[in-house]
């Protein structure tokens, strides 16, 4: 049978969304009351189903109808950041400088930087979002890491993970720059 090429490719749709949840068509056919044999049909495109029977599908694969006839995007296979294309935030008049490292795609999910905290440089941070978590690897230099009452020197090739939904704070303890890798991972 030959496609319209605006249409969406409803059986390939189908068979993905099967197979990734790892059902066989004996299963969907059971969760769906779709017969076996049409859901084979309509999976290899030789017939084209009611929409009451494509609701059936999605019902069985616990699905919104609307991921059933939306056509899958093409999602790249990576995300190239050049150096020069980096976002570059600076702190405490400028003694601490961000590159955003991760994609604008990531933001509020999970985020990551290089940070360079200069000679005396902090670095204060409000509470961020309930269950936010912070990762850091200390480059190069020497730092502290603040919460409360609480504090942890880190040397180069350390890393430390703490609750960020509270005040925090990153202090160089250098006679000179830190170089720091930081994840920031949101709840």
């Amino acid at each position: 049978m030959k496609q319209r090429s605006d249409l969406p490719a409803l059986g390939k749709n189908i068979e993905r969304i099967r197979k990734q949840k790892g059902f066989s068509l004996e299963e969907l056919s059971q969760k769906s009351g779709v017969s076996k044999g049409m859901l084979s049909q309509i999976e290899q495109e030789k017939v084209n189903p009611t929409v009451a029977v494509v609701w059936k599908i999605a019902y069985g694969l616990d699905v919104p109808f609307h991921d059933l006839i939306t056509e899958e995007e093409n999602v790249p296979f990576f995300d190239l950041i050049r150096k020069d294309d980096t976002v570059i935030l600076e702190r405490d008049g400028g003694r601490c400088v961000f590159r955003i490292i991760s994609p604008l795609s990531m933001a509020e999910k999970l985020e990551l930087y290089t940070l360079q905290i200069k000679e005396k440089g902090v670095l204060g941070s409000d509470p961020h979002s309930k269950g936010t978590e912070e990762f850091l690897t200390v480059l190069n230099g020497k730092i502290a890491v603040e919460i409360d009452d609480q504090r942890a020197i880190l040397e180069q090739g350390d890393s430390i993970h703490y609750h960020a939904d509270i005040h925090h704070l990153i202090r160089n303890e250098s006679e000179g720059e830190s170089s720091l890798y930081m994840v920031v991972k949101y709840m």
